[in-house]
């Protein structure tokens, strides 16, 4: 079975929170996921994130957005390939190797502001394209 999840995480810093995440994530086999808004800066990613998922790959977009408001991680029997990272959207080929399973996916966390909401749409159509 494909496990995917998506979760808005606020306070990913706190041990208690990382801990449980860890559990959960284990306990219903996970494979696939993304979190959004952790509120974890750039400077203590990489330790937050090992803590958490020890073993997992991840992609995020603190290139595109200060605050890194899009975290893709995946266990090791899933491949990615990168289609597209921006501030509001991670968008990305995704491969379960057991079960040669392929699709593409897109994990947004859009913005309030309407002009930047009218990036993320043009940025979709760009998407679009590349899978047909």
């Amino acid at each position: 079975m494909t496990s995917i999840f998506a979760w808005n995480m606020r306070g990913f810093n706190q041990p208690r929170k990382k801990n449980a995440d860890r559990f959960w994530v284990k306990e219903a086999k996970l494979r696939l996921g993304c979190w959004v808004e952790t509120r974890v800066q750039e400077k203590s990613f990489q330790q937050v994130f090992s803590d958490t998922f020890p073993g997992w790959h991840y992609l995020h977009n603190y290139s595109h957005h200060r605050l890194g408001r899009i975290w893709v991680c995946w266990s090791g029997d899933v491949e990615i390939v990168p289609v597209m990272v921006s501030a509001q959207m991670i968008a990305v080929w995704v491969r379960f190797k057991d079960t040669a399973d392929v699709f593409l996916a897109s994990f947004i966390y859009g913005s309030n502001c309407p002009m930047e909401r009218r990036e993320l749409w043009r940025e979709m159509e760009i998407k679009k394209r590349i899978k047909e």
